[in-house]
């Protein structure tokens, strides 16, 4: 398998009811720089606490894939090595929940890959990034951002090709439209390193 042969797909879901709440504040209020303080009622700040991952609905996915290659994206400075395997990566941190749900195939054929290696990685709804290792632009010196792995992540992807996240609507920094990093391995080898960005508000 080549390097940029592999198409990643993605669903995201979040109640509606949820997402019209968290939306509402923010027209209200003019963000002007990256370290804006969110009060808890913006974000309905549950994060994943208050999901029930047993009553949330099965991932939303073509029924059949649409074979486009992904573009590949730079790694940036703000990944980090050694991170957890896990489905829920917030950490208990607060912000908008969000199930994020990815599949990954072949471009050539649009087979589903099994035991790809899917890392992931996004800013809080600060729109800072965690980890001791990334730059200080993406932790900004704080002192919790860097202590903790929040929002970082990593699974296999299933007989589909498929693996979903637990996590919380990344936030906003200067320049950037919210994004999710991602990272694909399969063994062992790096196959693309790309984003992913939702078409929500």
């Amino acid at each position: 398998m080549k390097r940029r042969t592999l198409v990643l797909g993605g669903a995201a879901i979040a109640a509606s009811s949820v997402v019209a709440a968290a939306i509402w504040p923010r027209r209200h209020v003019v963000v002007a720089a990256r370290t804006f303080d969110w009060k808890g009622t913006d974000f309905l700040s549950g994060g994943t606490k208050s999901v029930a991952l047993e009553k949330l609905p099965a991932p939303l996915f073509r029924t059949r894939p649409n074979c486009v290659v992904t573009i590949a994206q730079t790694l940036g400075p703000c990944h980090v090595n050694d991170v957890p395997a896990r489905q829920d990566i917030s950490e208990g941190e607060a912000g908008l929940p969000l199930r994020l749900a990815l599949r990954i195939v072949h471009a050539a054929d649009c087979r589903p890959v099994e035991n790809a290696d899917i890392e992931i990685w996004h800013t809080d709804h600060r729109g800072i990034y965690s980890g001791r290792e990334a730059a200080r632009m993406c932790t900004l010196g704080d002192a919790e951002a860097i202590s903790g792995l929040a929002f970082r992540g990593r699974q296999l992807t299933d007989k589909a090709g498929q693996a979903s996240f637990l996590t919380a609507y990344p936030g906003w920094y200067s320049g950037r439209t919210p994004h999710v990093h991602c990272r694909i391995l399969v063994d062992g080898k790096e196959l693309l390193v790309s984003q992913v960005y939702s078409t929500m508000p």
